[in-house]
């Protein structure tokens, strides 16, 4: 059976549910999420934070997205804001780190007047690695194709040797953390998680309502939900096993 996502104010309303607040003369099952003061403003705080606590400190492969980045002559220094995510075709936003050092998955370039017939991997480099290499001497005024790629102390790519031309840059880069009270539209955002484990979010959530609260039935209910969709969650957005290298 398929699952349908639910939005943060289902996850809140599930949340009054789940936690036995059903409606009486001065509490309602919210119909919005937006301005809720009280007990229903506790409710989509601990939603809210209940995500992002999840988010915190985990890497989840569903956060892991792809870029293309497209250099201009003479520039070897790139924003996250440069780089467009592949997914949405619009400029990164939502930006943790950039993932490049990964081996088996590499960064790739190739002339943007040639195509992908023309890419060939790029290597990547520590920031003090690049810094030596293409910031000392007469190298520093030098252009050709790059061939390393590095991360300096603000997130910037940086490129070495300085691009010569318009090339462009693939990659992978993690997305941070998804605040949805932060959404454009709050009522209708849909968490970035697979909808079979959402319920993680209500028993998160649940926990906070049960310690405000002192209600040990609800916490009894949402660690009994919990520990099961968490195990679930870890094998599904967990790192994969990968095929080795070949030795030679």
């Amino acid at each position: 059976m398929t699952v349908n996502p639910k939005t943060f104010l289902q996850l809140c309303q599930q949340t009054c549910r789940w936690c036995g607040i059903t409606g009486n003369s001065t509490t309602q099952i919210p119909t919005t999420t937006v301005s809720q003061t009280g007990e229903l403003g506790r409710i989509v705080e601990y939603v809210d934070e209940a995500w992002l606590q999840m988010q915190v400190g985990t890497e989840y492969r569903l956060n892991r997205r792809k870029f293309t980045l497209t250099t201009a002559d003479s520039d070897d220094k790139y924003a996250y804001s440069d780089a467009i995510d592949v997914d949405t075709g619009l400029a990164i936003t939502r930006f943790k780190d950039w993932h490049l050092r990964d081996r088996q998955i590499p960064p790739r370039i190739h002339t943007q007047s040639v195509g992908v017939a023309d890419q060939t991997p790029l290597t990547f480099a520590t920031w003090e690695e690049w810094e030596y290499l293409y910031k000392t001497g007469s190298i520093q005024s030098q252009t050709s194709r790059p061939h390393h790629i590095a991360v300096d102390p603000q997130d910037n790519i940086r490129l070495g040797l300085t691009p010569d031309g318009v090339y462009v840059v693939s990659g992978e880069y993690n997305r941070s953390a998804q605040v949805l009270t932060q959404e454009s539209s709050p009522d209708a955002a849909v968490p970035d998680l697979p909808a079979d484990f959402q319920n993680l979010i209500v028993y998160e959530a649940m926990l906070m309502y049960a310690d405000y609260e002192t209600a040990p039935d609800v916490e009894k209910r949402a660690e009994r939900g919990k520990l099961p969709l968490m195990n679930a969650l870890g094998i599904n957005q967990g790192p994969k096993w990968r095929l080795g290298r070949p030795l030679a």
